[in-house]
């Protein structure tokens, strides 16, 4: 699952593809479900250098989670703290934010 990789098949740099509100992120959702995709990334990162809001974050997460358990067969939601990667934001911070997802929703954690 790679927001990158989709942004490049419409011809745009990452970070550019998205859906900004709460029922935008439903709708992702239900419409990758549709075309028969098992699980989207909800890449939280605007741009290059900044972050959603954590409660818009947190709500967006929630959001496409309850879509998700809406749906009538199995869908992966992965979201991630991708602002460590670029230094918007340092460890403590991404292990609240993963927690704060993990409470709204999002429940299995990987490690690399």
């Amino acid at each position: 699952m790679s927001s990158a990789a989709h942004a490049f098949t419409l011809g745009s740099p990452d970070g550019k593809v998205d859906r900004d509100t709460l029922d935008g992120t439903a709708e992702a959702v239900r419409v990758a479900a549709e075309v028969g995709l098992q699980g989207i990334a909800d890449d939280l990162l605007q741009g290059t250098q900044t972050v959603y809001d954590l409660d818009l974050a947190v709500g967006k997460i929630r959001a496409a989670t309850e879509a998700a358990r809406a749906l009538p067969c199995d869908f992966v939601l992965m979201a991630r703290a991708d602002g460590i990667m670029v230094d918007t934001y340092d460890i403590n911070e991404a292990i609240g934010l993963l927690k704060a997802f993990s409470a709204a929703g999002q429940i299995v954690f990987t490690r690399l």
